[in-house]
């Protein structure tokens, strides 16, 4: 016998990819209904018969891989649906901390830089459901484009197609562009007439420069962590004598070649926090890293934009945070430009 319920699902719910993962369910189970977010949770309608449903609400305890689920509460409807099950209109709700942070860049992402002839190739901003800002660009709930900083960029017709298909991993992935359509690159400071922005920001390193890079949710500075003499500059201008310096590799591979990660501490560099972890310290890096310290903190590319630039650059990069001593992390690109002047010699910058 078919019914409908009406399902509640509160948590870290919004930019998780969570409707999309009911719509795959619900059409699995051959379900009627929507699903919609409502500001500070999820709202489902499910019309099918019991068993059905059962299965649709053990699916959603435990939701997409990014997802928190705190509570689902289930409680009858009077309203038969019938046909396709649908993704409905956000609606804006009260305020709620349940969106997720910013996430790493994922497999399927980390593909689309690095394949020549994909929409996405070298493409520094790229991202889908399952990584990028989810956070840092908020402006208002519920998540939608609309409220984020990604709102004055307009959808190409491919990306558009990508936006609105439920089937597709960028189905209202919010952050979603291309080069066609989305934020772009730009560098301040040493370069070459047209030359690429992360060109330059390579040479600069590579000629023992400081770097500003803006991240996700702000600025870093960046030099080469195999250049003693780049360090040390780093250090003298920011007056950070003896504190350990964070070290960014490219993948688990480079981990292992400049330190000695154990089996767990690899496992959790991949986590999609992209957390530092302190892994035993080898002499593949310089001793001025960490002094007096046997460990070194490692952290992973966890941003298109870094890893393309660590591709190119071919070796592990120092990465600490884009202030002065004392000073708050420069999170704007005025901020960073009047800050960071006489710390970094180049800025690697976006306009997102």
């Amino acid at each position: 016998m078919r019914a409908t319920e009406r399902i509640i699902v509160t948590g870290s719910v919004q930019g998780v990819g969570f409707r999309p993962f009911v719509w795959r369910k619900a059409h699995l189970l051959a379900l009627a209904g929507e699903v919609r977010n409502r500001g500070d949770h999820v709202e489902v309608l499910a019309t099918g018969t019991e068993a059905q449903r059962n299965s649709l609400i053990e699916a959603l305890r435990q939701g997409p891989p990014h997802a928190r689920v705190e509570t689902v509460t289930r409680t009858p409807d009077k309203r038969i649906f019938t046909g396709a099950f649908t993704i409905a209109t956000s609606e804006a709700g009260a305020l709620h901390s349940g969106i997720v942070p910013d996430l790493a860049l994922c497999p399927a992402c980390r593909a689309d830089i690095n394949t020549p002839g994909s929409r996405r190739w070298r493409y520094a901003l790229t991202c889908c459901t399952d990584c990028g800002p989810r956070f840092s660009i908020v402006t208002d709930f519920p998540y939608d484009r609309a409220n984020t900083t990604m709102a004055p960029f307009t959808l190409c017709a491919a990306c558009r197609a990508e936006y609105e298909n439920p089937a597709d991993r960028r189905f209202h992935a919010e952050p979603v562009a291309c080069p066609a359509c989305g934020p772009r690159l730009y560098y301040t400071g040493p370069a070459q007439p047209e030359e690429d922005p992360l060109d330059s920001a390579t040479h600069l390193l590579k000629q023992g420069g400081i770097l500003a890079i803006k991240g996700t949710g702000g600025y870093h500075l960046a030099c080469l962590a195999t250049d003693t003499a780049a360090i040390a500059t780093l250090r003298a201008r920011k007056h950070r004598p003896t504190k350990p310096l964070a070290v960014m590799v490219a993948n688990t591979d480079a981990a292992s070649a400049f330190a000695a990660p154990s089996a767990a501490e690899l496992l959790l560099l991949q986590d999609a926090s992209a957390p530092i972890v302190t892994v035993r310290a080898t002499s593949a890096l310089p001793e001025g890293l960490a002094p007096g310290l046997d460990r070194i903190g490692l952290m992973l590319a966890y941003t298109p934009l870094h890893a393309l630039l660590l591709a190119q650059v071919g070796q592990p990069l120092v990465m600490t945070s884009g202030n002065r001593s004392g000073a708050p992390q420069a999170i704007d690109d005025e901020t960073a430009l009047h800050d960071l002047a006489g710390i970094a010699d180049g800025w690697l910058s976006h306009d997102r």
